[in-house]
């Protein structure tokens, strides 16, 4: 089922069948230096991921993991999630096949996804982490008009409200 729409993805929940895509980018070491784990994953750490992204759906439309559609191929070229911190914050992440980077997708789809959950009665800020290396990331969240925040932190973080 379609959670959302952009102009040229959908966002979905994903499925035990989407192991292959998730492979894909999370065992490229370039997709993945960025990441919590910060090297590429085995088949079997991107199938446990997923087998704990399946088990835990939230209910909401506008929250958890979602799987990123592109329309024309239908192929899964990215996930992005949106999770609860507290109760009115909430943290966006995302990962993208290196073959889809620069071509504009990370800000379509996280534009899309921050306006929708901003419109939410309960989120009244969301928030990234990003390492200050990862260029592409800070650019998506300047665009989408994320603020960094000054914390004395390495990894740098930016707030939406």
């Amino acid at each position: 089922m379609e959670m959302l729409k952009t102009p040229r993805t959908f966002l979905r929940r994903f499925m035990a069948e989407d192991l292959d895509s998730i492979l894909e980018m999370e065992s490229d070491p370039a997709v993945m230096i960025h990441t919590g784990p910060g090297r590429a994953q085995t088949r079997e750490e991107s199938k446990t991921r997923l087998s704990k992204i399946l088990d835990h759906q939230p209910q909401s439309d506008l929250d958890g993991y979602f799987a990123v559609v592109e329309k024309t191929s239908k192929k899964l070229i990215a996930w992005f999630m949106l999770l609860p911190v507290n109760d009115t914050v909430f943290e966006i992440g995302f990962m993208i096949n290196r073959s889809y980077w620069g071509k504009g997708y990370a800000f379509e789809v996280c534009h899309a996804l921050t306006s929708g959950a901003l419109t939410q009665k309960h989120i009244n800020k969301i928030m990234a982490k990003v390492s200050p290396e990862n260029l592409a990331s800070i650019n998506v969240l300047q665009k989408c008009n994320f603020v960094r925040a000054e914390n004395g932190e390495k990894t740098m973080t930016y707030f939406l409200e």
